[in-house]
């Protein structure tokens, strides 16, 4: 039972990352066209929107990981820029795991402290993978509604958005890369007796 609890968390968390993903690109396209829900509003359309949502927060995701832009799979051979990154995020040089199999690595992890610390790597992945372009992608909203002269609110917004989306871009691809470093670490081949 404490497992299937486990399991649930899980899913629970990183299917909430979709729908804040999702919910900023929805509430900021509503807000740029004027069609933000009343309070008064029937909880169906509430309801409705966490699912538009869900989806969208999937889609962003997801149909980034098609373009050079992003991934969500391990990033065993990152860029410079990303080594950059990652060398400075966890005072550690990038270490060559291109001849890993990172997949049966993963299984090889049987220490259930090594698999919760890579579960939460995977979820702020997720966090900059989802939520990090969909930032993006509602700045770029607010900052059309900007430009069709609404107030500097807009602007400030659509230029927090931006950077903070850029920001969590960045950390997603860390964390592509520090799952990648961490299973290779943790999953090594057992050394013969």
């Amino acid at each position: 039972m404490g497992e299937l609890i486990t399991v649930l968390q899980r899913f629970i968390a990183r299917d909430l990352v979709f729908m804040v993903a999702g919910g900023a690109v929805v509430g900021a396209f509503l807000h740029t066209f004027g069609r933000l829900p009343r309070s008064d509003d029937h909880l169906v359309l509430y309801l409705l929107l966490a699912g538009i949502s869900y989806a969208v927060g999937y889609s962003v995701q997801d149909g980034l990981s098609l373009t050079p832009l992003l991934t969500t799979a391990h990033v065993q051979r990152p860029n410079s820029f990303v080594q950059w990154l990652y060398g400075r995020f966890t005072r550690t040089e990038w270490a060559d795991i291109s001849h890993i199999d990172l997949d049966r690595a993963r299984e090889r992890i049987a220490d259930c402290e090594q698999l919760e610390q890579l579960e939460r790597i995977i979820t702020l992945k997720q966090v900059g993978t989802a939520v990090g372009p969909s930032f993006v992608l509602s700045g770029l909203l607010f900052l059309s509604r900007w430009w069709t002269g609404a107030d500097t609110f807009d602007l400030a917004v659509a230029l927090a958005a931006g950077a903070l989306g850029f920001v969590l871009v960045c950390l997603g691809w860390v964390k592509g890369a520090q799952q990648a470093q961490f299973t290779a670490q943790h999953g090594r081949e057992p050394r013969a007796a």
